[in-house]
């Protein structure tokens, strides 16, 4: 049987940590709005997430893919799910909550473009409400 290996951004984290990332950006990002809901995703084979769930199975148990999954909990209505608004949402949480992208956007959005992912406006992302604390 054929097993895809999957790509190891960061180190595991525990579920109770994965939802602790997601409780804390949707804090700063819908404060006062209960974040989704972090389940295990047993016998799942992708990660998941949307406004109600983001479901995690134990390979994505890692920053990177924890805040891919909750960009697409962010994402505003009508905005396509890996179109230039989600692209965009997604490099602002790396830079604002993965330590090793932390002052990276330009990086980040020069290597978007370099291969050719269209990158939405900073204008039409959505904006944390609270100030980062660290």
């Amino acid at each position: 049987m054929f097993h895809r290996q999957r790509c190891r951004i960061d180190g595991e984290m525990p579920l109770a940590d994965c939802a602790a990332l997601v409780a804390r950006v949707w804090a700063d990002y819908r404060p006062g709005a209960a974040p989704p809901r972090v389940t295990p995703g047993f016998l799942a084979r992708s990660a998941t997430g949307d406004r109600s769930r983001v479901n995690l199975p134990r390979w994505a148990r890692q920053e990177a893919v924890v805040l891919h999954e909750t960009a697409h909990s962010l994402q505003p209505y009508g905005t396509a799910w890996h179109g230039p608004e989600f692209i965009r949402l997604f490099i602002e949480l790396l830079v604002r909550y993965h330590r090793p992208c932390r002052g990276q956007r330009a990086h980040l959005l020069r290597t978007a473009r370099a291969a050719r992912i269209k990158v939405g406006r900073l204008h039409d992302c959505p904006k944390p409400q609270r100030r980062m604390v660290r």
